[in-house]
């Protein structure tokens, strides 16, 4: 026993001159003496031992050191640089810095991408020296002089320009071509229905109220010589007319999938003497509402909804575009008002009955309606149209604006200008 105390007394001695450090940590319980061990290791074996000492304790004190010694190198280098740049000519004052920047006369000119291999070049003119300051002493002599004029700010002219190569979107046109006889009406779309010409596909198809017109969709722009030059091999051209297609059709479905059979079987399919183009309308979180283009004039919601059918259920029908009213209310519940009490009712001094709907493009609780069957500018112009309206609509509730237009149809459907 005393051989093992002997040892032990030896091993603290030892430790305490190789760790000088006071500080201790508790011991392990796999370490610690059993309870019940001898009196003698009970005595000189506590639970609480010197800490050992840490073999990275050095290096950390190191790194602190050198960290110290790095933050005064960083600081001393960004002085040099401050003081350097003080001295070469760079702007300050303004709060701008400018890497290598050098002094030059004239406009700068920066190029602004636009569109795909093009470029906006945009010359700014920049002053080199800053306008000096007037003296305080001419500023207190012309107002003892007498009163000095101030001139006035003058807005610098702010152009909006669309991007480089945007072209602006329009209604497409639509061509009525009349022939002497309803056989030649035949023979010209069994020849030009869905050839090219100038690079774009065309659609003729014949007329369902005169057999011997046809409908001309997908030509673009054409004068009439050369309309009459195209349809001629197929027999005596009579007449032509141009109209811009702006008549548009809403068709909303019980579930989206019903919404896109409707575009894949209906679209290209002929109603009413005319070829359809539908599109799903992804403004709605539903899917399931389709936007029909290619409508004819004498088209009705009745006929549309019936064509439609084929896909599913239809559950609402709407047709838009042309000359259109759009109403705003101040609160949505206004809207909805003006639509139940005024949908189908005609303007005082008139007999066509109105149509008022949501528009197409509306979001929840607009409060917005839009507004057909209004007298055309040449019977009514738009000044006064706008004051009935505003009459007209305020029997519900009081008017926000009223904005009249040739609305276009959805860009699905427009194609650019010229």
């Amino acid at each position: 026993v005393q051989l093992e105390l002997q040892h032990r007394l030896q091993q603290q001695c030892q430790q305490r001159m190789a760790f000088p450090t006071m500080a201790r940590w508790v011991q392990p319980a796999e370490f610690r003496p059993q309870t019940d061990a001898s009196p003698v290791e009970m005595a000189d074996l506590s639970p609480r031992t010197l800490r050992p000492r840490r073999p990275f304790e050095w290096r950390r004190r190191r790194r602190s050191g050198a960290s110290v010694v790095g933050f005064l190198h960083v600081t001393m280098a960004l002085t040099l640089v401050l003081a350097m740049m003080a001295h070469a000519g760079l702007p300050h004052g303004s709060g701008i810095w400018l890497a290598a920047w050098r002094k030059r006369q004239g406009p700068i000119a920066f190029a602004l991408p636009a569109t795909p291999g093009k470029l906006n070049v945009i010359e700014i003119q920049l002053d080199d020296e800053e306008p000096e300051a007037p003296a305080v002493e001419d500023t207190i002599s012309g107002s003892v002089g007498g009163p000095v004029e101030e001139e006035e700010y003058e807005a610098p002219d702010i152009i909006d320009l669309p991007p480089a190569g945007f072209r602006v979107p329009e209604a497409p046109m639509c061509y009525d071509v009349t022939f002497a006889d309803p056989k030649s009406a035949r023979a010209a779309v069994e020849m030009l229905d869905g050839s090219t010409v100038d690079g774009k596909m065309i659609q003729v198809t014949v007329n369902a109220g005169d057999e011997t017109r046809v409908n001309v969709q997908g030509l673009g722009r054409v004068t009439d010589d050369k309309l009459k030059q195209l349809f001629n091999p197929a027999g005596e051209v009579v007449g032509t007319n141009r109209v811009k297609d702006v008549l548009y059709g809403e068709v909303r479905f019980s579930t989206a999938d019903e919404a896109w059979d409707a575009k894949i079987q209906l679209d290209n399919s002929v109603l009413l003497g005319k070829r359809l183009h539908v599109e799903l309308d992804c403004s709605t979180h539903l899917l399931n509402k389709a936007l029909v283009h290619g409508l004819s004039p004498t088209v009705t919601w009745k006929d549309l909804k019936k064509h439609f059918e084929q896909a599913g259920q239809v559950t609402w029908v709407q047709l838009h575009g042309g000359y259109t009213a759009r109403v705003n209310f101040f609160e949505d519940r206004d809207a909805q008002a003006a639509m139940r009490t005024l949908n189908l009712k005609a303007l005082p001094g008139y007999n066509k009955p109105l149509s008022v709907a949501m528009p197409w493009d509306s979001y929840m609780h607009s409060s917005e309606v839009r507004v057909r069957g209004l007298p055309k500018e040449k019977e009514l112009p738009k000044e006064e149209l706008t004051k009935l309206l505003i009459s007209h609509f305020s029997s519900v509730a009081e008017v926000a604006e009223v904005r009249i237009s040739e609305e276009l149809p959805p860009p699905e459907f427009c194609v650019p200008l010229g």
